[in-house]
């Protein structure tokens, strides 16, 4: 069927009157709604506390032509869904909910050619979306009017662009707030906790050395190149194990507590994906130029395509795997990898980042025990490489970073949390906020939470003004 009808329900983008007669929508004038209530003993009656609104569940009538089977084949392809989907329809035209096809589907056969059926769908959240919108806060704008064109309420991302330096950030909308960091009194100075001594943007070779000979398990027959904004293998080299290129590049200072992010990618591409093996490695060396630690993510399997992240401490040869995950989420790579070092706290992370926001994540924290991991950290190594003469990975890295942790006097110190240049996202909905794609609600303070925005006109608050410009984007939300 090709023809389109008055009626239509578009499921996942696809009409369904490709396959059927839409006969009839049911649908309810609002979402369900029920009173949460409170019983108090030799209280006549009860005590009205709040009232909920319950998910949806929209029923669709259909006539299912011939040929029948071909016809509910196709229809049932479509409706398979192991997750929300985006639903319209086309009686309530431009707005789309979020669901889901639920429940039994029983054909009752009008003869051998036709017959009808009711399916269900599931909205868990009640309410349909619009139109997008954005509104702009400029730097030096302490409160602002902003329409809000919605037809309940809607919960924003905050989209918040630091222009300078500032230990907190606050964003209010009437009586509610909230708030990351601690700002600064007059008895207080804003130090960095977390303070950037090494920044690579890879974009040339510049202040790298390229190591030469056998670096742990890699033959360094190969080179790297930068294409001006990540480094990879210009050429892989030759050799029958592990071979490729490695850099080193030493650190301002050496440092004791750290933490360390590179952001990479790892996939394979192309035909036999599960042929193509590669290894991202990163060691961490002390003054003396031994290496203390490790972080790697490679596929090193060359019958499946599985990529397989690691982190280990100590000295090569006698190093101890903490963390070791071969899970397919981790395939088609594109995002961080971090450790942290705080005393004798490790903790390991690799966060698969889509669109500026971490999509999946795997990590783990140890306690070395065994002082692994107790020198000064006083250079990287960084190291590409593939194995004998298996197709290599598609491997880039493309920014590295390393901060001093700082230990700071409660009484005098407040932390520095933000800094020029970064973008702040907080999704009042979700309830996430993530400093730069990683997760940083840890900022958090007690007393704020996270709000919507009602119909009409909301006045918001920010604090600093003059340190930063906010983006508020909406969706409009109706009944």
């Amino acid at each position: 069927m090709t023809t389109s009808y008055l009626l239509d329900v578009i499921y996942k983008g696809i009409r369904l009157s490709n396959y059927c007669f839409i006969t009839e929508i049911h649908r309810d004038v609002m979402p369900p709604l029920e009173n949460v209530t409170l019983d108090i003993p030799d209280k006549i009656g009860t005590y009205f506390y709040s009232r909920k609104v319950k998910p949806r569940i929209f029923e669709v009538d259909i006539l299912i032509p011939e040929p029948l089977e071909e016809n509910r084949q196709a229809l049932a392809n479509v409706l398979d869904s192991d997750s929300l989907v985006p639903i319209e329809f086309t009686d309530h035209p431009g707005i789309v909910y979020e669901g889901i096809f639920t429940g039994s589907s029983d054909i009752s056969k009008l003869n051998y050619r036709e017959g009808t059926a009711t399916l269900q769908f599931f909205i868990p959240y009640p309410y349909g979306k619009g139109e997008s919108y954005i509104a702009h806060i400029p730097a030096d704008t302490n409160v602002q009017d902003i329409s809000v064109y919605s037809g309940v309420e809607t919960f924003p991302v905050v989209t918040a662009t630091f222009l300078e330096d500032t230990p907190a950030f606050a964003i209010a909308c009437g009586e509610k707030y909230l708030q990351l960091g601690n700002f600064q009194t007059v008895e207080t100075t804003p130090v960095p906790r977390e303070q950037l001594i090494f920044f690579e943007s890879c974009e040339s070779l510049t202040g790298w050395t390229a190591l030469t000979g056998t670096f742990e398990e890699i033959a360094l027959t190969g080179q790297m190149n930068s294409n001006g904004y990540s480094f990879s293998l210009l050429n892989v080299g030759e050799g029958s194990a592990w071979h490729g290129a490695a850099l080193a590049k030493g650190l301002s200072e050496p440092v004791q507590d750290f933490v360390f992010q590179a952001k990479v990618q790892h996939r394979s591409t192309g035909k036999d994906l599960e042929k193509q093996m590669g290894k991202i490695d990163i060691y961490f060396r002390n003054a003396a130029g031994e290496s203390i630690a490790k972080l790697t993510l490679k596929d090193d399997t060359p019958t499946a395509y599985l990529n397989n992240a690691q982190a280990g401490l100590g000295y090569y040869g006698r190093r101890d795997i903490i963390f070791d995950r071969k899970v397919k989420n981790l395939n088609d790579f594109d995002g961080l990898i971090r450790m942290r070092r705080e005393g004798k706290a490790i903790n390991v992370y690799f966060g698969q980042i889509r669109n500026g926001k971490e999509e999946w994540s795997t990590s783990t924290r140890i306690i070395d025990s065994k002082n692994e991991f107790t020198d000064k950290v006083a250079s990287i190594v960084i190291a590409l490489s593939v194995h004998g003469t298996s197709p290599a990975s598609t491997m880039y890295i493309e920014d590295l970073k390393l901060w001093k942790i700082n230990q700071l006097d409660e009484e005098t110190d407040v932390d520095q949390v933000f800094h020029a240049g970064d973008v702040l996202t907080i999704d009042m909905g979700n309830g996430s906020i993530y400093l730069n794609s990683v997760n940083a609600i840890q900022y958090m303070v007690p007393g704020s939470q996270f709000f919507g925005l009602q119909p009409g006109t909301e006045t918001i608050g920010v604090i600093p003004a003059g340190a930063v410009e906010v983006d508020i984007q909406y969706d409009a939300m109706y009944l």
